[in-house]
């Protein structure tokens, strides 16, 4: 009912007056209509994301503190180079009307919305239902009535007005007053004074309830949809929230055969991750296969995968307290690196092979561990400006972090721990192969 010039003055020029002191913003838009004003800030690509959030939503909240309370709370959408919807379902019937909307902006959107981890529901298309007030000029001016007025008055009608207490002797009992318009009917009999007499609304006005004018129009394959943008926070699992929005979606009895996912990157991702795991498992497995034919020792052969599955939990481990989940990048860190820590573990093993007696091990150990150490900080210094590079290939900086300390693990483990355990003699080994394919093979 506020007309767009008291909005400017009231809630637009206030909130640009705040944001326009944020650092990095190169420009700011609004605009005011259909009762509601947007602004929309672009800042620069070198401004740090979260932080500018965190002021915008700072500046928001206070001066949402000072409207009136008929005011909505402000939305605040934000949008950045990598970040969109991870999940996008259209849906459609045999007519795509308001009703179809409100419904889903009252069930559906309200349920995954309440999933952890969802930042924002974002619905586009359809038609919104409002209630059109339709005055008649001719009569208002005869009646001596201003339609800001009028307006003013049904937008106190439908405001929420705070309980009271009642208390008389022992009686006391809390009333609250339902002062929400829930019908056209209550609309139409709402009273207007003039002059000395009352009248209500439908008097003088047509009160109908009517779409709104499309300011926006979804179609696949020819067809009016309404669709659904399902966008995530920062520390949420878009692998577990898209499998709650489908069971949510698929429950649904009303939605049956009429809606489509046009894409879930949660499913995409966890199909990304099942096919790198799969590779980091490949990739182990070769290394164990092909030891036997280079060292035919069932005890090397053992140590050999304890090596590398140590390795692996304990960069795991610290790749959580880095606070780096286990996603496709950190895995694709841990395939690429397995044949890469390998190689100071086949050094060692190649040592105990060759020399006769323990004390000549010892002692080779010893003189191969500076080469081993500097050959390992010569592949971190190649890994360490891909850190910087997570802007042009996104994830190498994760990937690079996990090939990183996989490397540097090997390095202590092959050091301190592996030529402790790894020198047996002739006599003690047990043959994975026999001997004679063994030798034909070397």
């Amino acid at each position: 009912g506020m007309d767009s010039k008291q909005i400017e003055e009231l809630i637009t020029i206030p909130l640009e007056e705040k944001l326009m002191v944020l650092e990095g913003l190169l420009e700011l838009r609004s605009t005011i209509e259909y009762g509601k004003t947007i602004s929309t800030a672009f800042f620069s690509k070198k401004t740090n994301y979260k932080k500018t959030y965190l002021n915008i939503r700072d500046v928001v909240e206070k001066l949402y503190v000072n409207l009136p309370s008929d005011v909505q709370r402000p939305k605040i959408q934000s949008s950045a180079l990598n970040d969109k919807a991870f999940l996008c379902v259209s849906f459609k019937g045999n007519s795509v009307d308001g009703d179809m909307r409100t419904w889903i902006e009252n069930n559906l959107k309200k349920e995954i919305e309440s999933i952890d981890g969802v930042a924002d529901v974002i619905i586009s298309g359809g038609k919104i239902n409002e209630i059109e007030i339709a005055f008649d000029a001719d009569k208002v001016v005869a009646l001596g009535q201003n339609p800001s007025v009028l307006s003013t008055i049904v937008q106190d009608a439908n405001s929420i007005n705070p309980g009271t207490k009642i208390s008389y002797k022992n009686f006391n009992e809390s009333i609250v007053f339902d002062t929400k318009l829930h019908t056209l009917d209550e609309v139409r009999n709402l009273p207007i004074k003039t002059n000395e007499s009352f009248t209500t609304i439908d008097s003088f006005a047509e009160v109908s309830k009517k779409p709104r004018l499309d300011n926006e129009i979804v179609r696949i394959n020819g067809e009016k949809c309404i669709s659904i943008g399902i966008q995530s926070t920062s520390s949420g699992n878009i692998i577990d929230i898209s499998k709650k929005c489908r069971s949510i979606i698929e429950n649904k009895q009303n939605l049956n055969g009429t809606y489509q996912y046009l894409y879930d990157n949660g499913k995409s991702l966890e199909n990304l991750i099942k096919r790198t795991f799969f590779a980091a498992i490949i990739s182990f497995a070769c290394i164990i296969l092909i030891i036997p034919f280079f060292f035919n020792s069932l005890k090397i052969l053992f140590l050999s995968v304890s090596f590398l599955l140590i390795n692996t939990i304990w960069v795991i481990g610290i790749l959580q307290i880095l606070g780096l989940s286990l996603n496709q990048n950190t895995l694709s860190g841990i395939t690429i690196a397995l044949g890469l820590i390998a190689d100071s573990m086949f050094v060692l093993t190649e040592t105990a092979f060759t020399e006769k007696d323990f004390n000549s091990y010892a002692k080779h150990v010893f003189s191969i561990i500076p080469s081993m150490v500097s050959a390992s900080l010569t592949t971190l210094l190649v890994l360490i400006p891909l850190i910087f590079l997570d802007e042009i290939i996104p994830g190498i900086k994760n990937i690079s972090i996990t090939i990183g300390l996989m490397i540097i693990i090997s390095v202590i483990l092959s050091v301190l721990f592996f030529p402790s355990f790894i020198y047996e003699t002739s006599q003690t080994r047990i043959n994975v192969i026999p001997i004679k394919i063994f030798n034909r093979i070397s």
